[in-house]
């Protein structure tokens, strides 16, 4: 436990050494730690490469869906459409974070706070893994009737 002055008092040429002693730092020696800033990565949210990403990812994810929707047997495969509803949930949150990018770089405003951050990763975070799941399900999906198609056209499942 620390002691309080109350209880141990100093005498007044020992404050007066130690005072003497801690000198402040002058103005020319503070500087910034080494490394790379925060503020200087690429693709950190409200840069040109930051909104070019974004673009690239509306883009792919509008082909995925277009693609996926367009198949014949889109709608029989509840895989399929988790996975159009997770890419389409996905184009949405791109085009509203290029629309952020987009007015960063026009007004030159920044959202680099960390609650920003914290915002934009978590979604991001929560969008990929989304997409992730419905990819892994409609894999699933196509394995198993690629499996087992062939059990249905011998008609073992009639028999049932």
């Amino acid at each position: 436990m620390a002691s309080h002055p109350v209880v141990h008092p100093l005498p007044l040429e020992a404050i007066q050494e130690v005072d003497e002693e801690i000198e402040a730092p002058h103005e020319q020696e503070i500087q910034p730690p080494p490394g790379v800033p925060m503020n200087d990565l690429p693709g950190m949210a409200g840069t040109a490469e930051s909104l070019g990403l974004r673009i690239a990812q509306l883009i792919f994810a509008a082909i995925a869906v277009s693609v996926m929707s367009s198949a014949p047997d889109f709608s029989s495969s509840p895989g399929f459409i988790a996975l159009v509803v997770a890419f389409g949930l996905q184009w949405l949150w791109s085009v509203i974070l290029a629309c952020l990018d987009g007015h960063a770089l026009l007004f030159e405003h920044s959202v680099r706070r960390r609650r920003a951050v914290m915002w934009l990763a978590a979604g991001d975070m929560l969008f990929g893994g989304v997409g992730f799941g419905a990819a892994c399900g409609a894999a699933g999906v196509t394995t198993f009737m690629d499996n087992n198609l062939g059990l249905c056209q011998e008609g073992w499942m009639h028999g049932l």
